[in-house]
């Protein structure tokens, strides 16, 4: 069992050094982001039937036997709006550091009400599981991620097994969850202190029974004890919600088997917390970087 670890993240002006952070690692991150390597896109490949349910494939360019490591990104907009194609900026970091990016799509709100987005995201993963080798990716070195209601729906992948199994896959079918600024892993919670958008949101997707909203929060299926993915989390500082929230999911997890590490991050704005995925001189990036890299 692991004791869970909370890191305030002081960054500097310019964002590219954290007091908190290993020294060591400069050298060796510098290395990485400077390494120059094109993508190949695969645009609107479908993985079901739905127009909605197709996802983005970006791939190094650059030919090489042993496959690479693959990164997951479901997009926010509140689980009833939003477009895998306003993070195609991610593809040229990621790629640039020998990982394949899958941006995905997925039903929306009202019109494909929870547990729609979650089964579309399973769908997608068994989907890359079975077919990424194709595209030069190692199905053994599968992360998960999401910003926003994305965080909320890969936590929820990354805790409730149920529909990792309804497509014949397992926690172990993860690497890591790495879920980023969401105050959502309990609903009933953020409904009560959301405010009205953000209730209106929940009310769309979920409805309003207590039972319901709790079987839909990955804080709820946390307090299994099963072997959940590791778990790397970050929130903002500027969200006073999203980070107890984000506290109290991370002990949860911990005390229930799992491995869980909060990062809190100042200063940063909810919108700039999805930039500084792909900021290469952002403390965040190289965090992602050495669990999917250094820890594969």
């Amino acid at each position: 069992m692991f004791t869970a670890r909370y890191t305030f993240l002081f960054i500097l002006a310019l964002g590219t050094i954290s007091i908190s952070a290993q020294p060591s690692y400069a050298t060796s991150f510098v290395k990485r982001v400077l390494t120059h390597i094109r993508s190949e896109v695969h645009k609107d490949i479908p993985y079901g039937k739905h127009p909605l349910q197709v996802m983005d494939i970006y791939t190094p360019d650059e030919r090489k036997k042993q496959e690479r490591p693959v990164l997951i990104f479901i997009h926010g907009g509140a689980w009833f709006t939003g477009d895998k194609k306003s993070h195609d900026d991610k593809a040229h970091f990621y790629n640039r550091n020998d990982i394949i990016l899958v941006n995905i799509n997925y039903r929306l709100a009202p019109q494909n009400p929870h547990p729609s987005q979650a089964e579309d995201t399973a769908t997608a993963i068994k989907w890359v599981h079975d077919n990424i080798h194709k595209y030069g990716g190692d199905p053994k070195r599968i992360h998960l991620s999401g910003h926003s209601a994305g965080a909320h729906i890969a936590a929820l992948i990354g805790t409730d097994e149920r529909y990792l199994n309804e497509k014949g896959l397992s926690f172990a079918s993860l690497k890591s969850v790495i879920p980023v600024d969401t105050a959502s892993f309990d609903l009933n919670e953020r409904m009560d202190k959301g405010g009205n958008f953000i209730s209106r949101s929940i009310k769309k997707n979920f409805g309003e029974d207590k039972s319901k909203l709790e079987d839909a929060s990955p804080a709820y299926h946390a307090e299994n004890k099963k072997d959940f993915p590791r778990f790397l989390i970050f929130t903002t500082a500027k969200r006073p919600a999203a980070a107890m929230q984000s506290m109290k999911f991370s002990t949860t997890l911990n005390k229930s088997n799992g491995h869980s590490d909060v990062h809190i991050i100042p200063k940063l704005s909810h919108g700039e917390m999805n930039e500084a995925m792909q900021d290469p001189h952002h403390i965040m990036s190289k965090l992602i970087l050495d669990l999917i890299i250094d820890e594969d």
